[in-house]
């Protein structure tokens, strides 16, 4: 399981600051998933003047549709953190 993984120091998480907003209204056993990491396993970024760029850049050429800005976001920061997997 990835949260094992990253539990067990196996595997980075990388999170944005986009992700720990939307997790401040979550159910609590939501947030839990994440405090169960060690903080040694995660590195946080955040969404960046680069990112930004690119997420508008998503959706101008219709990658992500318009409605869907905070996913163009997320995948955004991915690709410029060169984030492997992105879990959604």
């Amino acid at each position: 399981m990835l949260f094992g993984e990253f539990r067990s120091g196996h595997k980075i998480a990388v999170v944005s600051d986009l992700t720990l907003r939307e997790l401040e209204g979550a159910p609590k056993d939501v947030r839990a998933f994440l405090s169960s990491i060690p903080q040694k396993s995660i590195e946080n970024v955040v969404l960046s003047d680069e990112a930004e760029q690119l997420a508008s850049d998503y959706l101008k050429k219709g990658v992500v549709g318009k409605k869907h800005i905070a996913d163009a976001q997320h995948i955004a920061i991915a690709s410029v953190e060169r984030v492997d997997v992105l879990v959604s």
